[in-house]
C-alpha cells in the first residue's frame, strides 16, 4: 500500500540509495515506487534546523532525448514551497509532502505522481537521477551552507530504475517517432 506521509521515515519500506562522496554523512535516501507515484523519504543530518532550512529534490531521467531538462522541487520545516526557478507550478502543485525537524535534522516523505516527473523516455528502460541538496541556513549566516547527494548532477552508482509499471499504468502508447514522455506530449497525441 501507499506510504504514510507524516515526516516519520523510519516506517517508509523503500531501498536506501546511496549518496556521492559529498553527501555521505549528511543525506539518508530511500525511494519507493506504487502504481504511478514515485516516493520518497529524506533525511538531511542537522544539529540546529532552522525554518530558513531547505532541500532542494533534483529529478531527470538522462535517458529521455536531447531535449529533455529535469525538475527541481524545494521543501522545507513548513512542507512543500514554492521553487521560481524550478519545475513547472502545475508539477509543484501536484507533489505531496510531510516534514518533520528535531535534533538531529529534517526529515521529508514525498509522493510525486507520474504528472508531476520531468520528461521520461517513451520505450527503453526507465532511469532516474535523484539529487539533493541541503541548503543549511542558521541565522548566524548569511548564505546557506549547500551539501549534494549527487557529484556533478549524477547519483552514486548512476541513474537508479523505476519499474516500466510507471508507462503500462499511464496507458500510453505513443507513435514510433517520439523519443520521451512529458505532459505537454500527452496532451497534444493522447487528449
Amino acid at each position: 500500500k501507499d506510504p504514510k506521509l507524516d515526516g516519520v521515515m523510519k516506517d517508509f519500506a523503500g531501498t536506501e540509495l546511496k549518496p556521492a562522496k559529498e553527501g555521505a554523512g549528511v543525506f539518508t535516501l530511500k525511494a519507493g515506487f506504487r502504481k504511478d507515484t514515485l516516493f520518497l523519504a529524506v533525511h538531511a543530518k542537522d544539529n540546529k534546523v532552522t525554518a530558513e532550512d531547505a532541500v532542494a529534490v533534483n529529478l531527470f531521467f538522462p535517458n529521455a532525448g536531447t531535449t529533455a531538462r529535469g525538475f527541481r522541487y524545494l521543501f522545507g520545516t513548513d512542507g512543500r514551497r514554492s521553487e521560481p526557478d524550478g519545475a513547472p507550478g502545475w508539477a509543484q502543485e501536484l507533489v505531496k509532502a510531510a516534514a518533520r525537524a528535531d535534533g538531529k535534522g529534517l526529515t521529508l516523505e514525498l509522493a510525486f505522481p507520474a504528472r508531476s516527473l520531468p520528461r521520461m523516455q517513451a520505450r527503453t528502460q526507465l532511469a532516474i537521477n535523484i539529487c539533493l541538496e541541503f541548503l543549511d541556513k542558521d541565522e548566524e549566516a548569511a548564505d546557506p551552507v549547500v551539501t549534494s547527494s549527487c557529484a556533478s548532477g549524477e547519483m552514486h552508482g548512476g541513474p537508479t530504475r523505476i519499474p516500466d509499471e510507471l508507462r503500462t499504468n499511464l496507458r500510453l502508447t505513443p507513435p514510433e517517432e517520439v523519443e520521451g514522455l512529458a505532459d505537454k506530449l500527452e496532451r497534444m497525441f493522447f487528449a
